[in-house]
């Protein structure tokens, strides 16, 4: 077996070998305070946005007036996530 090909050829797990690197992923998550009460629109492009690159997941908090975002790190930083809202469309400052 070629060594670019044996490199790339992870060890056994649960009994199957991979032949992919496993990617690693460091999720961070943040608080905002939405700037507008929720409404149709606002509840879409929040469901809409884990399909945003570097999104994991959003979700709206239990007072329904803040969202909580996690996201990778390893491809977003803090104001890249602010700017993805933004471009969404989702009204919200970060919290400290």
């Amino acid at each position: 077996m070629p060594k670019s090909v044996e490199a790339t050829v992870s060890p056994l797990k649960n009994g199957f070998r991979r032949c992919y690197p496993e990617l690693r992923m460091t999720k961070v998550q943040l608080r905002y305070q939405l700037d507008r009460p929720l409404d149709d629109i606002l509840l879409e492009r929040i469901a809409a946005a884990p399909s945003l690159f570097g999104l994991r997941r959003v979700q709206i908090e239990p007072d329904n007036r803040s969202i909580s975002v996690e996201f990778d790190a390893s491809r977003l930083t803090p104001a890249q996530v602010d700017a993805t809202l933004r471009r969404a469309g989702i009204p919200a400052s970060r919290k400290n």
